[in-house]
């Protein structure tokens, strides 16, 4: 999985050492693949980790055929569990966060639950308080409150409306 042409931007121990592979490119799907990005710091770390273990063993850093033998080793399942691992990472980290936050985001959703009952009272309160609407409540109230004076004036003075009645239409 080398590529025997070296980009001249790149400038990395691969590049000089004169093996480059294909590793970023088959990880990171496009610019802003955070899965690829994240996958590809995970591979970087295991080939450090890899690099370490042969320094060790063999006391200098690998040459160019140990480099294209580990590169040659990373197959389309590797890189698959790589990008897995990378999105496990990352929906750990979002939970972490989402957990962190989640009072902050509660008292959001009260806040934005608050207004939108605020809202709906207040225009519940202007269509209640209408000038049309409350002309009729109060036109309504004041007969009522009419009706009501007339009939207790008439039960407490009874005897004297009657009186006063038959007077005006000519009965004794």
């Amino acid at each position: 999985m080398t590529d025997a042409t070296i980009d001249p931007a790149l400038s990395t121990d691969e590049t000089q050492a004169g093996v480059y592979n294909t590793v970023f490119e088959r990880l990171v799907r496009s610019p802003d693949d955070v899965v690829g990005l994240v996958a590809y710091g995970i591979y970087k770390q295991g080939k450090r980790d890899w690099l370490a273990r042969y320094r060790r063993k063999h006391g200098r850093a690998p040459d160019d055929r140990a480099l294209e033998a580990y590169h040659d080793h990373i197959s389309d399942t590797d890189l698959e569990r790589l990008r897995n691992d990378a999105e496990r990472m990352m929906l750990a980290f979002a939970e972490v966060i989402v957990e962190d936050r989640a009072p902050e985001i509660q008292r959001q959703a009260q806040i934005r639950n608050l207004t939108d009952i605020e809202d709906r009272i207040l225009k519940r309160i202007d269509e209640r308080t209408r000038f049309s609407d409350s002309l009729k409540a109060n036109l309504t109230a004041w007969l009522i409150s009419l009706v009501v004076i007339i009939t207790v004036v008439l039960v407490i003075n009874y005897r004297a409306v009657w009186a006063a009645f038959k007077q005006a239409i000519g009965i004794s």
